[in-house]
């Protein structure tokens, strides 16, 4: 992990997603959002400036790179995200795995719509937007299809996020790993992680405050880490 939370490399991939998230901070469009989930603690009602959207509640640049040099280090060949928004992490995770395939999983018509054209015109080719709830749509994926790195960013509660995981888990393949956003968003999602640290399933566990990291690793003894980048 030193490889990737402490690389400096300047990568020309980290100026397109700079490029990206400008474009989305200087939009003064609206978009009508109905929250699937838990909701926003940033947004009262349902019609939300892009603009105000990206700053807010999108990963910020450096969670960005992050995903990027995660997806760079391990390239994995099939990715899961859960909750598309905007299309940043989708980007730098599509950016750090250029021959892989992403599924990313969206409740928002608006927000697919628009991330749809933007991810297009950013020359993003290999991800695959799919409409609906999380809970329809995860059984629904192929039984055949598993997955390297998950990114779940979606609904911000304890028990549907611990669904998500049951669900996911199964499907991971050995070396695969859940990046988990927002780990400390609020007691709920602190509460969740503190049950996928507890879960026999995955062997190595890292907090980095903005997220957790999840990895099966059966080779490897049970641990957990607390770490910076």
């Amino acid at each position: 992990m030193e490889n990737v939370l402490r690389n400096h490399t300047d990568y020309p991939e980290y100026e397109r997603l700079k490029i990206y998230r400008k474009s989305l901070i200087k939009n003064n469009n609206y978009l009508e959002i109905k929250d699937l989930g838990s909701g926003s603690i940033v947004f009262s009602g349902n019609r939300r400036k892009i603009g105000r959207m990206a700053r807010a509640s999108g990963s910020s640049l450096k969670e960005q790179r992050l995903l990027f040099r995660l997806a760079n280090y391990f390239n994995p060949h099939n990715i899961l995200e859960l909750g598309t928004h905007l299309g940043q992490s989708t980007m730098a995770l599509a950016l750090g795995a250029p021959e892989g395939k992403i599924i990313s999983l969206e409740g928002a018509p608006a927000l697919i719509r628009f991330t749809r054209k933007k991810l297009k015109e950013a020359g993003i080719r290999n991800v695959r937007i799919i409409e609906g709830n999380f809970d329809d749509l995860l059984p629904e994926l192929s039984k055949e299809q598993t997955f390297d790195l998950v990114y779940i960013d979606g609904n911000h509660s304890k028990t549907p996020t611990l669904h998500y995981v049951e669900l996911i888990k199964n499907r991971l393949n050995p070396s695969g790993f859940i990046v988990l956003d927002d780990i400390h968003w609020n007691k709920e999602m602190e509460k969740a992680w503190e049950e996928i640290i507890r879960d026999p399933v995955f062997h190595v566990t890292i907090d980095l405050f903005c997220c957790g990291l999840a990895f099966l690793r059966s080779e490897q003894q049970k641990e957990h880490f607390i770490l910076k980048f």
